[in-house]
């Protein structure tokens, strides 16, 4: 008797641990299971508030019935102004910088911008050597230039890539072509890289209101440090409205606006937008790129971040 009520006891012992354990690891896969599905809540509601960040910034974009464009206006500051419970958005003027899918005339372009790009590779302490380089990458031949590099020159480099003969879908590309080093791209110190300052979307013409002070410099050999801050402390007071505007500064003469004003506009429209939605712990990014046309805003793409 003795040994069953011990056998018994055990047998009780062990049921109960085997009980504990099972409610144990049951409380574990409900607390998993609980905190997934919380997680999947926030990542929800992290995309639903980003997706409505880009709904604001189309609004903001449409709501501009200026007759040009410039950086102090509501658009530009959304990102002051939305709530700190909201998405966070940032616009960024893609009309302002250097569309390099306008170098080549057969795209539409013109070989002003050309030298446009050589000189800010001049500014940026490099050679304008890669320019060559770039307009046999975009161009529709295979016959290269003196200095640049077309299908064969990648051969004899050993370089496991051909030049698209065609628009860049993207600046990152550049980082394929000869010369275009990291550097370059991307800065060093204190000083920019080059694809804050150039773009594959848009025109011909650069928003004299929002180019960076650095394209502003590059567009012509007798620009000055003197006139590109008379240009931005004018479009600071106030935005450009005409480019005739700007034949009121000193040291912009006739000749040097006959030669820029091709090239140049005040409007804009091609915009870069950033949006973040959080959630608790949740963080969710979209960036897109919006034209606007008239009475309409077009996605044209995006890319989730984050």
């Amino acid at each position: 008797m003795k040994r069953k009520a011990g056998f018994a006891l055990v047998l009780t012992l062990v049921v109960t641990t085997l009980m504990a354990a099972a409610a144990l690891e049951l409380s574990r896969e409900v607390r998993i299971s609980a905190a997934l599905a919380g997680n999947f809540q926030d990542r929800t509601r992290a995309r639903l508030q980003a997706l409505d960040g880009l709904g604001i910034a189309a609004q903001a974009l449409l709501s501009d019935r200026l007759a040009w464009d410039s950086l102090d206006e509501d658009w530009a500051s959304l990102s002051r102004t939305m709530p700190d419970d909201g998405p966070q958005i940032e616009i960024k003027d893609l009309s302002g910088l250097i569309n390099l899918n306008r170098l080549i005339a057969e795209q539409g372009g013109d070989s002003t911008l050309v030298g446009v790009l050589e000189r800010l590779l001049i500014l940026l302490g490099q050679r304008p050597d890669p320019v060559t380089a770039l307009l046999d990458w975009l161009d529709s031949d295979n016959l290269p230039r003196a200095g640049g590099a077309e299908i064969r020159d990648y051969q004899e480099r050993e370089l496991k890539r051909r030049p698209r003969n065609g628009a860049l879908p993207a600046a990152e590309e550049l980082a394929l072509i000869p010369g275009f080093s990291q550097a370059l791209l991307h800065g060093q110190g204190t000083r920019p890289g080059l694809l804050d300052l150039v773009t594959v979307y848009g025109g011909l013409r650069i928003n004299v209101n929002t180019a960076p002070p650095l394209v502003l410099l590059a567009l012509d050999q007798a620009m000055t440090s003197s006139l590109v801050e008379d240009i931005v402390e004018l479009r600071r007071r106030r935005g450009i409205r005409t480019l005739e505007e700007l034949q009121r500064l000193p040291g912009l003469t006739p000749a040097l606006f006959q030669r820029i004003s091709p090239i140049l506009t005040v409007r804009s429209s091609w915009f870069l937008v950033s949006s973040t939605g959080r959630h608790n712990r949740s963080r969710h990014e979209l960036r897109a790129v919006l034209n606007r046309e008239g009475e309409s805003v077009s996605l044209e793409e995006i890319e989730v971040g984050s």
